[in-house]
């Protein structure tokens, strides 16, 4: 009895553990991979309710919304509404499905040379009822279902789908680029093609040249003709010894420039075309399917420590995004290509791969959290040892207290503020431009000319006076949105219909801002203000503050004054007229609370949402509909502020912490997470029928 009572523990613990480890079966180098814990915010009704906003349906008066899903802009419209019920039935009346709302759920997607995926891994509560759903819905005929070694698959239509008695898999696959040719071979037959039109133009081209030109000989015509020849027959050469597999080459159409248009094929041929391609899907989709139904924890994202502690956290969801990975994969693809396609440039890539061991190992995570009052978003980039070095000290401190005096509080919006050492960060951001010119195929043939270039400037830079202009604090704020005068170029027709240059103006709603720059070598700054000046690029107005000229059809007025360590440009004129000299009286500067949120971090952000859309209320000038009179009440009424705090790097991970806060909502009775997404459907409303006048 013990001993089947420990065998039924065991398998229910083994069982247990394998619903809850499903990211087993996510591939340790997927580019994105987002985790839902859809527990609590399916059972409330929440996901249910997101899912029938404006911003993720089709049937809204705005325009089409958000209108796929992760991949499926790769099906055909009936599979892919039929794909989108699969998701709103799951949510809204989960049982018919046979989907788990009880564990997490990953999407991820990943792609080879020439063809890309997304996968979607579901925990399932009934397998037979999720087979029945799928191979009954999302297909234009019902499939064949194939059995496999410990699980099932259908594979039609674009879609392949495999599941087991715990967890399913849904893999959409696609080129990564549409226009295809319809094999390498034909790659190869339009580039010998190409050359030899090139060699007939360039004949033409001199033939017409001669009539003019005695010094255009045949044996000159000749000698050039042998040249082109000679380049087309080496490049023939080469694509003979191509033995890339076809599947692994991308391509486009072929591109009639003298007719302005793309090459076409007749209907028969696009069909058969289609089909091959639907048929090279459905077979890279099946053996991608495969692999991560039968992956191993070894080879799976599992083995990645980071990914493993953030899994081990409380979240309502979270992505993971391998930038890295899709770094070193574009460089190697990158030089690749150029090996194989440079026919005509003898020049080598350099043998060197700093610029994909730079991102080994470096990854951008995102965790979000929705609780009582408040939606929290808390990002961490995780840095290569080489980045690590690179970037160690960059941010440092807080801003000095006098970049604060020359920002008004009454109507303030928001703010940005950075402190950062800037020798660190102008080495880091030359070392790093410096490895991508050495690296970039682009620039193979000048990288020695630029690199030289680089090292002579250096020569005669006072690197010195250039690492210490500036003290690394900078600091961004929205002090208002009223009308301003400006001047804009038009035009109109004199007596006697000539065409005639007018300059008018016009009141205009935009954001009054303020910039403030400390500055670490005030007498070099005036130095690089008298040249300005010199240079008719900035005007005195008086002792204190200068108008920067704004050359073209549109003129805004801007200034820009030097003040006590500090460079402040603006387009408040009551700012440098009467508060430039001493900054704000404590009375009119920003709060507070404010100021202390300004210095709490080496980066910061702060948004007032109360006081943005009661000011966007206020100078509305253009008539606006109902729905977006309702979208900017609601916002109003729910949006209370924003912060976002970058925290110092330790140990090679950057942690920046954003949070909205929202205003009580008792009577609604609704979560964070549901009112923070129709705060951001209401923005949506507005920014779509603000598009839709244009």
């Amino acid at each position: 009895m013990k001993k089947t009572l420990f065998s039924f523990s065991l398998l229910f613990v083994l069982c247990f553990a394998h619903a809850q480890n499903l990211s087993n079966h996510v591939p340790l180098l997927s580019h994105y991979i987002i985790t839902i814990a859809p527990e609590v915010h399916a059972a409330n009704g929440d996901i249910k309710t997101i899912n029938k906003l404006e911003m993720f349906t089709r049937t809204d008066e705005y325009g089409s919304g958000y209108n796929y899903l992760y991949g499926d802009q790769f099906l055909d419209e009936k599979t892919q509404l039929a794909f989108r019920q699969l998701f709103s039935d799951m949510f809204a009346n989960t049982a018919p499905t046979g989907i788990s709302m009880q564990d997490r759920m990953f999407i991820f997607s990943n792609y080879s040379d020439s063809i890309e995926y997304w996968a979607y891994i579901l925990p399932l509560q009934n397998s037979q009822q999720f087979e029945d759903y799928t191979t009954t819905h999302l297909f234009s005929e019902k499939p064949t279902v194939d059995n496999g070694s410990g699980f099932k698959s259908v594979t039609a239509d674009k879609i392949s789908i495999g599941w087991t008695n715990s967890y399913a898999v849904i893999l959409l696959a696609s080129y990564r680029y549409y226009d295809m040719l319809n094999s390498f071979a034909e790659l190869k037959e339009n580039l010998v093609q190409d050359s030899i039109n090139a060699v007939e133009a360039v004949q033409a081209e001199m033939r017409e040249a001669a009539a003019f030109d005695n010094g255009i000989t045949d044996s000159l015509r000749q000698a050039k003709t042998q040249s082109l020849l000679a380049e087309m027959n080496a490049m023939r050469d080469s694509l003979a010894k191509d033995t890339t597999p076809e599947e692994k080459v991308w391509v486009y159409y072929a591109y009639d420039h003298n007719n302005d248009v793309y090459a076409t094929v007749d209907n028969e041929q696009e069909e058969e075309r289609e089909r091959r391609r639907t048929a090279r899907i459905d077979n890279f989709a099946l053996l991608a399917l495969k692999r991560i139904l039968n992956l191993n924890e070894n080879e799976s994202v599992q083995t990645n420590k980071n990914f493993r502690d953030i899994q081990s956290e409380k979240f309502d969801a979270a992505y993971w995004y391998n930038y890295g990975a899709i770094v070193q994969q574009s460089y190697y693809q990158y030089r690749a290509n150029f090996n194989r396609y440079n026919y005509y440039n003898d020049q080598s890539l350099p043998d060197t791969t700093d610029i994909a061991t730079l991102w080994e190992n470096a990854y951008t995570a995102g965790i979000f959290r929705f609780d009582g009052n408040t939606a929290r978003m808390e990002q961490r980039s995780y840095f290569s040892p080489q980045l690590r070095e690179m970037t160690q000290g960059i941010y440092h401190g807080r801003i000095h207290r006098r970049m604060l005096n020359y920002v008004k509080g009454e109507n303030l919006m928001g703010f940005y503020a950075m402190s950062a050492d800037m020798e660190k960060l102008m080495k880091f951001g030359g070392n790093l431009y410096r490895e991508y010119i050495t690296q970039m195929m682009y620039f193979s043939n000048e990288t020695p000319m630029l690199l030289a270039v680089m090292d002579l400037a250096r020569v005669f830079i006072d690197e010195k006076t250039l690492y210490n202009l500036l003290d690394g604090d900078i600091l961004v704020a929205v002090t208002d949105l009223r009308p301003f005068l400006s001047s804009y170029v038009t035009y109109d027709y004199d007596e006697n219909f000539n065409r005639v240059e007018v300059r008018k103006e016009r009141l205009e709603v935009r954001p009054e801002f303020v910039m403030t720059v400390g500055i670490g070598e005030m007498k070099k700054a005036k130095e690089i203000i008298g040249i300005l000046e010199r240079g008719g690029m900035i005007k005195k107005q008086n002792e204190l503050y200068y108008s920067i000229n704004m050359p073209g059809n549109y003129d805004m007025k801007i200034y820009l004054a030097l003040r006590k360590k500090v460079l402040v440009i603006s387009n408040n004129e009551d700012l440098m007229q009467n508060h430039i000299k001493r900054g704000y009286p404590r009375k009119l500067r920003m709060a507070r609370a404010q100021r202390r949120i300004a210095r709490k971090s080496p980066i910061v952000a702060w948004w007032n949402g109360t006081k943005t859309f009661e000011l966007i209320k206020k100078n509305q000038s253009n008539d606006i509909s109902e729905a977006e009179k309702q979208s900017i009440d609601i916002l109003q009424k729910s949006v209370k502020s924003g912060t976002m705090l970058g925290v110092r790097p330790r140990n090679g991970v950057q942690i920046i912490e954003t949070t909205i806060e929202m205003n009580d909502n008792a009577e609604a009775n609704e979560t964070s997470m549901l009112r923070f997404f129709k705060l951001l459907n209401s923005l949506y409303l507005i920014n779509s029928a603000y598009t839709r006048g244009y």
